[in-house]
């Protein structure tokens, strides 16, 4: 099965022996293609996927992709932009060490069940410094809870993080998965930085 890898320049390339080519160059709007679809760096992927992109011209041989088909990623809705605008200001919060808006910006009721200082120690244990972060998706779905009429639609934001340990050393987390939660108009985080459950009103942890 194809593979996508990463180089040490940090460009891309796909394994897969198809044409007698056995190494594939990938354009950004490819990685970007294969990210959507849950497939990040070291990831197999099915073949008709890689016959897509091939179809695409999104991955080629030689120095010019060729230029099949034309593909771009999709618009996003309002709810959608309002989503990412949520999670940007979150992420900025984390990355500007501003611990106290971080917290904030969890569910109403996940914060009712943890104090400040609780998120802080949490965190802490994650990572000791958010070095650099990029939102690659940001999704919303209708979300209906009988017990719930505040809560409208659900969202997923995937985001790569680069992160460093208290020993000092760089970590690269790609595709990272963050729930979060429309309640009362407003988007709030459920879960973050890990793989997303579905919807569970019952949670009362974030996972970062």
């Amino acid at each position: 099965m194809p593979r996508l890898e990463e180089r040490s320049d940090g460009l891309y390339y796909v394994r897969h022996y198809y044409r007698q080519h056995a190494t594939w160059q990938i354009d950004d709007n490819g990685v970007l293609f294969l990210r959507e679809r849950g497939f990040c760096p070291g990831d197999m992927f099915p073949t008709k996927v890689f016959m897509e992109l091939w179809t695409r011209g999104m991955v080629y041989t030689g120095t010019v992709p060729a230029q099949i088909g034309q593909w771009r990623p999709r618009a996003l809705s309002r709810d959608d932009l309002a989503l990412r605008e949520r999670a940007t200001a979150l992420y900025t919060a984390l990355f500007q060490h501003k611990t106290e808006d971080a917290y904030t910006f969890l569910l109403p009721r996940v914060r009712a069940s943890k104090t400040l200082d609780q998120f802080k120690a949490q965190l802490s244990d994650r990572f000791a410094v958010l070095t650099s972060w990029l939102i690659r998706s940001a999704d919303s779905l209708p979300c209906r809870c009988e017990n719930t009429p505040e809560v409208t639609l659900s969202g997923f934001v995937i985001v790569d993080l680069e992160i460093q340990d208290e020993s000092g050393a760089h970590h690269k987390l790609y595709a990272q998965q963050d729930l979060w939660l429309r309640w009362d108009g407003m988007w709030y985080l459920l879960e973050g930085c890990g793989p997303a459950k579905p919807p569970s009103l019952a949670a009362d942890r974030v996972h970062f």
